[in-house]
């Protein structure tokens, strides 16, 4: 063999030592610790069925339209701050003014739409002097050091590494995108989902080379046009519109639904769909239903649902926790019907 042959196959190995013993050095670093540095649900149940995304790993939390996407990752961002983890958001529905004043009045326990609409005598005399204050705590430095906002309305691939470059110096640990389905990939025009699909991979790709937690959010297909419970049934992995890769990259999938009363029984449902009983006679108002779609560490936890009780946007662990909550706001423990956001 020659010299040169030997001198190259040499390299080759030496650089495989180096690599593997990167490798072993970066497994050894996954042992310290423990899980109170990782990041977790605010809700119990959801908590302890899934633990939570890990560093590296690529979440979806799918819904119909109007089912509770936007809710479910406000309440999340409150709490992402309250435990102090620097998070990226990116919200490609709304531009990043309209989102604060989303997030200002749900913090304060106020109806959005009336404020949009500048309907100020449907709410408390003090709303506009709640919400400017909250908006003058958004401005403050440790506040702005937790949550950065992008501003691109159709965010590419390119672009969120881009802004999380921006937000490198913040230590962001957390990439929220709200939703995937107004993301640009790229490609084709007339392979939408083709092109969503290498999405999929890419983002996935962003996580791990980032070592972030990536949750997205994904619009789901309707089956039925007809069915008037149909938001109220559990769906399947496989109604992601558009992104069979997300069943197949997404470390996890949460389906988000509508609550059916524990005792509403087939027949009761079959008399709602034919016009014989009100949806109320077989909904569970206030609540909202987490389904596993997919846990790539526990696959036991699969199908399994988790309720969270909501009042004025507000997700809670327990009805108990939801009507104190509308009491302490109030002075009445009626929650407000859950409607999807």
């Amino acid at each position: 063999m020659a010299l040169d042959e030997i001198e190259r196959q040499d390299y080759a190995l030496s650089q495989l030592a180096v690599m593997e013993d990167t490798q072993i050095a970066g497994a050894m670093g996954l042992l310290e610790g423990d899980y109170s540095a990782e990041v977790s649900f605010p809700w119990r149940g959801l908590q302890e069925l899934t633990f939570g995304p890990l560093a590296g790993e690529f979440w979806i939390i799918g819904a119909r339209p109007s089912g509770g996407k936007t809710t479910f990752v406000m309440n999340l961002l409150q709490h992402l701050i309250d435990t102090r983890r620097p998070t990226l958001f990116v919200g490609m529905e709304t531009n990043p003014e309209r989102l604060r004043v989303q997030w200002a009045a749900w913090a304060c326990g106020l109806d959005l739409a009336p404020i949009l609409r500048k309907q100020w005598y449907l709410l408390p005399n003090d709303a506009q002097v709640q919400l400017r204050q909250h908006l003058e705590w958004q401005r403050d430095e440790r506040v702005r050091e937790l949550v950065t906002f992008a501003e691109d309305e159709r965010l590419s691939v390119n672009r969120l590494r881009y802004w999380m470059d921006r937000a490198a110096g913040r230590g962001v640990g957390v990439v929220v995108l709200d939703h995937l389905h107004r993301m640009d990939y790229g490609g084709s025009p007339s392979d939408l989902t083709g092109n969503m699909n290498e999405g999929m991979v890419q983002l996935k790709s962003i996580a791990k080379e980032r070592n972030i937690r990536l949750i997205a959010t994904a619009q789901l297909k309707r089956l039925s046009s007809s069915d008037v419970l149909e938001d109220y049934m559990p769906p399947a992995l496989s109604s992601i519109k558009q992104a069979g890769a997300a069943e197949a990259e997404a470390d996890s999938v949460l389906l988000l639904h509508r609550s059916l009363k524990p005792g509403a029984s087939d027949g009761d449902c079959r008399m709602v769909r034919q016009g014989q009983l009100p949806i109320s006679a077989v909904a569970e108002q206030g609540t909202m239903a987490v389904r596993v779609g997919k846990l790539r560490l526990d696959g036991d936890a699969r199908d399994r649902t988790v309720p969270l009780y909501v009042h004025k946007g507000r997700l809670f662990n327990s009805a108990v926790a939801r009507d104190e909550f509308a009491f302490r706001l109030t002075g009445s423990t009626t929650h407000t019907p859950y409607t999807g956001a």
